[in-house]
């Protein structure tokens, strides 16, 4: 009988390390799996995209999170060079969860920029973790919005002056990636509320 309750209690400490171990890795795996659920080589341009949508059903794509007049939205939104999307808006993304908006971003390699956008929903852990980097056993972000206010307060500031490379004063957050502005040229970000230009401009 002793050997039985020993068992039990041994199994019980067991699964209750397990458990513990398992809370403190989701939060690293979390992004992880968003990511690879969605691995696929980027749509490089409006036939590709065109391409996509007439390929796949609403349910089966990221891009069917959108209703259809905000998806025409976002589509129109977009511009696309050889190197693939050079700046989009993100008014259609905003008050979608993080995750869905950082699938619909990984369907044109841009998923890093889901960070820059404003408002998006946090409803769980992956959600947190895309927006603000891994976040910690006790709860507490790595990386934190500290970085996000940054990155705004540096994007504002560069605005000042109108026009700028895309990549001047990159940062490892988003590197190149400019919320508020727009790629109007090769190689040449102008302001446009709600956009994000990226370093394919």
């Amino acid at each position: 009988m002793k050997s039985l309750k020993l068992a039990v209690g041994l199994a019980a400490i067991g699964l209750a390390l397990s458990v513990h171990v398992n809370a403190a890795t989701f939060g690293a795996n979390a992004v992880a799996t968003a990511e690879a659920s969605v691995k696929t080589t980027p749509i490089m341009s409006v036939t590709e995209l065109d391409h996509h949508i007439g390929s796949t059903t609403a349910l089966s794509s990221p891009l069917g999170k959108l209703s259809d007049s905000g998806l025409s939205r976002f589509i129109a939104s977009m511009k696309f060079n050889e190197k693939g999307l050079t700046s989009y808006s993100f008014a259609e993304l905003e008050g979608v969860p993080a995750t869905d908006v950082h699938k619909i971003l990984a369907l044109f390699g841009v998923e890093r920029t889901t960070k820059l956008i404003q408002n998006t929903r946090v409803l769980n852990m992956t959600d947190l973790e895309i927006m603000n980097g891994p976040v910690s056993p006790d709860g507490a972000s790595n990386e934190g919005v500290a970085t996000s206010v940054k990155n705004k307060t540096r994007v504002e500031s560069q605005q000042s002056n109108g026009i700028f490379s895309p990549w001047d004063d990159a940062d490892e957050f988003a590197p190149g990636d400019r919320e508020g502005m727009e790629c109007s040229s090769r190689a040449t970000c102008s302001p446009k509320y709600k956009n994000i230009c990226t370093p394919n401009c």
